[in-house]
């Protein structure tokens, strides 16, 4: 998907309101590309991570701060969800 440089800030600002729940504004747009030689991403599409492993990383997703936050708050509700559905333990027997 290409983006003029306007565009392109306001998605980031729109995604750094909801990721973070604070207001920005854009002050410049860098446009970086990804190495091309670097085949490693391909190997990426058919991995999966053992159960109850969990990991907030740019290679996993979208890369940046507001990437991790976001993946953060994805992983906290999944990891809340599955702690209701869990049967409660007690330590005191």
């Amino acid at each position: 998907m290409e983006r003029d440089d306007e565009g392109l800030a306001e998605l980031a600002v729109r995604d750094f309101r909801v990721t973070t729940g604070f207001d920005a504004r854009p002050i410049s747009v860098e446009r970086v590309e990804v190495p091309a030689w670097d085949t490693s991403w391909d190997t990426l599409r058919d991995f999966s991570l053992p159960d109850g492993l969990h990991v907030a990383a740019n290679w996993k997703d979208r890369p940046g701060i507001p990437g991790r936050l976001a993946q953060a708050r994805r992983l906290a509700g999944a990891l809340a969800d599955r702690s209701l559905a869990a049967p409660s333990v007690s330590a005191h027997g």
